[in-house]
């Protein structure tokens, strides 16, 4: 739902969209909503479209335990990354992910943007910076280390999360 509401590529096509989803919502024999982030914008749309449903909280956190530290310095985050042999770079901004791709001087490291067209598998890759143009969809099970360089210019924290989630084996 956040998704339809909020996203760019809906910006010509969101009323026609929403008013589909609403008809298939309504008409449907069964409806199963299944997210690790469902936010409060579902449940007035169940609810219109007269739908019954049961909320069931998921507490298992597959990332339980895993030690995280804040680096507030980019050169010091940067030397971070350069030690680490796998690792993924979350970064809200383009420019910032290019920026440190450029720095790192490293041809094995996968640059993901809005200008990549095909990503294919991330887990094809040791080494991968990405942009918000990877946010949902993709997931990589090789056991690395998560680095987020976050300005907070284009993405929200639930976004954030997503980005960090990818990686299925931090």
């Amino acid at each position: 739902v956040e998704h339809l509401m909020n996203s760019k590529t809906m910006a010509n096509k969101r009323v026609e969209v929403f008013l589909t989803f609403i008809k298939m919502l309504k008409t449907c024999k069964r409806v199963i909503c299944v997210d690790a982030d469902i936010n409060d914008n579902c449940f007035p749309i169940l609810d219109f479209c007269e739908r019954k449903y049961e909320y069931i909280v998921n507490r298992y956190k597959h990332n339980r335990g895993v030690i995280a530290e804040e680096i507030t310095e980019y050169f010091k985050l940067r030397e971070c990354i350069k030690n680490e042999e796998a690792y993924f770079v979350c970064c809200d901004s383009k420019t910032i992910a290019e920026k440190l791709h450029k720095e790192l001087q490293d041809e094995s490291i996968k640059l993901i943007t809005s200008d990549t067209e095909n990503i294919g598998n991330l887990d094809d890759w040791d080494k991968v910076i990405y942009s918000p143009k990877v946010i949902y969809g993709l997931d990589s099970t090789k056991n690395r280390a998560v680095f987020c360089l976050y300005m907070e210019h284009t993405i929200n924290p639930d976004h954030m999360l997503q980005q960090i989630s990818r990686a299925r084996n931090i």
